[in-house]
């Protein structure tokens, strides 16, 4: 398995006034976006999709993220 190193996004996209502020973190489509608790060193996923793609902002804490590519060669 290889293992990637971050893609961080850059936050320009921001809506201030005297309420507060607003930063887009994601603007393209979509049909699921999930807000997901893990307990320390908890294991998620081990499964893989062939036709879609998964974005992630991280809230709090780290992660360790491992793909594989499955084209043959």
């Amino acid at each position: 398995m290889n293992k990637k190193k971050s893609c961080l996004i850059n936050l320009n996209q921001v809506f201030k006034d005297k309420r507060g502020i607003i930063k887009i973190i994601f603007n393209n489509k979509s049909n699921n976006v999930s807000l997901i608790s893990s307990s320390k060193n908890s294991i998620r996923s081990n499964h893989y999709h062939l036709t879609d793609w998964h974005y992630i902002y991280i809230i709090n804490g780290e992660f360790e993220y491992y793909y594989k590519s499955l084209k043959k060669y």
